[in-house]
């Protein structure tokens, strides 16, 4: 009798476990993905400034990566190399902002947050953020 109980104890507790699991993963996944957007977001106003955003892609090394040769300008070849053999919807004729046929470290980052910035609102917002993020853009 005393066995069955303590089976029937050990049951109900890793029952109790699984469904703690269950129901808390949803939350800290959550909170773990918001948690590089809270990185980059300085004043904990729940947007992004392009300053912020900035700093945050500078940080990343972002440019660097793409910038191969280390010149400080990303030609037409990285370019291709780094955005549009894997994603047609970045315009980087449209970033060249001075239209010398290469990208220098600001036009990259204004382009990028411009891209981020889906509603044109001048601040990205962590839905904007996380979409642009889950994706694997970089």
């Amino acid at each position: 009798m005393k066995l069955l109980e303590n089976l029937k104890t050990n049951f109900i507790f890793a029952s109790a476990l699984l469904l703690l699991f269950v129901v808390a993963s949803p939350a800290l996944a959550q909170d773990n993905q918001g948690s590089e957007f809270d990185s980059w977001d300085a004043n904990s106003d729940s947007t992004l400034s392009q300053d912020e955003f900035t700093s945050g892609v500078s940080d990343m090394g972002y440019y660097d990566e793409w910038d191969a040769d280390g010149n400080g300008e990303i030609s037409e070849e990285e370019w291709n190399t780094g955005i549009e053999d894997n994603f047609d919807a970045y315009d980087g004729e449209y970033w060249d902002m001075d239209g010398d046929g290469v990208l220098s470290e600001e036009e990259f980052e204004n382009g990028l947050f411009d891209t981020v910035d889906e509603d044109d609102d001048d601040s990205i917002t962590e839905d904007e953020f996380d979409s642009w993020y889950d994706d694997g853009l970089f």
